[in-house]
């Protein structure tokens, strides 16, 4: 019997091959469809469900078939035991798929139920998820759009779908070791200095400090050597931290607000 991530990797192969997109979609004798459900149905590998099950959404996707795609990957969250990694990739395609029908005021309602965890389980994801908020903003009328392609769009060049006002938001997860997430929310463009001090009101390193576009922000500070934005981290202490974000037309700008978190080696 073959690994999980041998499974995954054999499945990847002979997609690309002979998949919805695949160089060889007439090699197999029944349509890529009817082969990922027959391997869905193959009780003595049920590792593979969790594989199959990604495929069978992602076809659907690149089929352009959005409201079946979203409502199996509703039906796999609700039948299957998902890890964090499938919790992700069927939720945010659940987003994907309405923007691709048009219908944005759903995309828009169902990306903030899942953004603070999504935001735990896959930074980057999430963000990436709001810059095609950001994109179908202005490129959708209100109808049906193509997702093909979407990926190689810049977002940085539009910046429509943002927040009603400059927030800052409780770090998690909080206690935390090694790493932690900080989120922020810029309703305009502004000068934005993020930096973090310790229990004496000491600067222990700067995270942001430059100016940025209205939308949804997170900032990853970790105290493991050399990965921390701003700066090394690796030397603090365990004990209590703040953290405190200014923002507005220039570093001395009327929003600010301050916050704790620990950090428990």
């Amino acid at each position: 019997m073959t690994s999980p991530d041998e499974n995954a990797y054999l499945l990847n192969e002979l997609s690309a091959l002979a998949g919805t997109s695949g160089k060889y979609t007439e090699a197999l004798v029944n349509s890529w469809h009817d082969y990922l459900l027959e391997l869905n149905n193959i009780k003595s590998y049920p590792v593979l469900k969790k594989y199959v099950s990604i495929y069978l959404v992602q076809e659907l996707m690149d089929l352009g078939k959005y409201q079946e795609a979203g409502t199996l990957s509703k039906s796999m969250l609700n039948n299957l035991k998902v890890d964090d990694e499938m919790w992700f990739y069927f939720n945010t395609q659940i987003v994907a798929a309405y923007v691709g029908m048009g219908d944005l005021k759903n995309a828009d309602a169902y990306y903030k139920v899942i953004v603070k965890k999504g935001m735990q389980v896959n930074p980057d994801g999430m963000i990436a998820i709001n810059d095609l908020l950001n994109i179908a903003s202005v490129d959708n009328a209100g109808g049906a759009m193509s997702m093909i392609g979407m990926e190689n769009t810049k977002p940085e060049i539009i910046q429509r779908y943002i927040p009603t006002d400059f927030s800052l938001d409780q770090n998690y997860p909080n206690p935390f070791n090694p790493s932690t997430v900080i989120e922020y929310s810029l309703q305009e463009a502004a000068y934005v200095v993020l930096k973090v001090y310790n229990i004496l009101g000491e600067e222990v390193g700067t995270l942001v400090n430059e100016i940025q576009e209205a939308g949804y922000k997170a900032v990853r500070f970790s105290a493991v050597g050399g990965s921390a934005s701003g700066g090394d981290a690796s030397n603090l202490p365990s004990g209590v931290y703040f953290y405190k974000l200014t923002a507005g037309a220039k570093a001395s700008s009327s929003f600010t607000d301050v916050k704790k978190m620990i950090l428990a080696k």
